[in-house]
C-alpha cells in the first residue's frame, strides 16, 4: 500500500493495531497485511462501498463538539 503507513508515528499514544516501531500487532497483522496488498484504487473502491453501505443502512454517529451535536454517517 502506498498511503504513507511507512512514516506513521503514534508518538506517545497507544495504537491498537500498530506498534511504536511501525509493525502490526499480532491481533491486527492479517488485516493490515491484507490492506497493504491493495492498490490505491482498490482501497478507494472499498472505502466507497463501505460508505455507501453505511448510508443505505442508515447508520449514524453523533459527534459532540463544544455544545454542538453533529450526526454523521
Amino acid at each position: 500500500m502506498r498511503n504513507g503507513w511507512e512514516s506513521y508515528q503514534p508518538n506517545d499514544f497507544f495504537d491498537e493495531a500498530i506498534t511504536a516501531k511501525g509493525n502490526p500487532r499480532a491481533a491486527s497483522s492479517q488485516a493490515i497485511n491484507f490492506l497493504k496488498r491493495l492498490s490505491a484504487a482498490e482501497l478507494a473502491e472499498r472505502r466507497l462501498a463501505a460508505e455507501l453501505a453505511i448510508k443505505e443502512m442508515g447508520i449514524s454517529f453523533t459527534v459532540y463538539s463544544e455544545g454542538t451535536n453533529i450526526d454523521r454517517a
